[in-house]
């Protein structure tokens, strides 16, 4: 019964030491891939005086449409604005997935000095 009750202690150790092992290598593995951006775009890169201002942008986060990322009305003018303005928030570090979102059917229009995706 004694040698019975020691291997079980000692399956129970190596099981408790083998979770704590995996549980410290998924939180280090989580703190490195999830990383979360977030920013505030650029407020005149949106702004406008008629719809003839506003153009659908591909991409207005870290990760184009056709990579799982959004996309938005801008102002034509500030199109190269934005794209400066996400290299800098995004960094090279961005994983994006393959997931194609955009949607050929929006229209960009200028709503309230702001444009706007309809």
């Amino acid at each position: 019964m004694g040698d019975s009750l020691r291997t079980q202690s000692v399956v129970l150790i190596t099981l408790f030491a083998a979770l704590l092992v995996v549980g410290f290598l998924l939180t280090s593995f989580y703190r490195e891939t999830a990383r979360t951006t977030t920013f505030v775009l650029p407020p005149d890169v949106t702004d406008c005086d008629e719809d003839g201002d506003c153009g659908v942008m591909e991409q207005i986060g870290c990760c184009p449409c056709d990579a799982g990322g959004g996309q938005g009305a801008i102002n034509t003018r500030m199109r190269a604005r934005l794209k400066g303005f996400l290299q800098r928030a995004c960094g090279h570090k961005v994983a994006c997935v393959d997931v194609a979102t955009c949607r050929p059917d929006l229209e960009a229009v200028c709503a309230g000095g702001s444009c706007a995706l309809r």
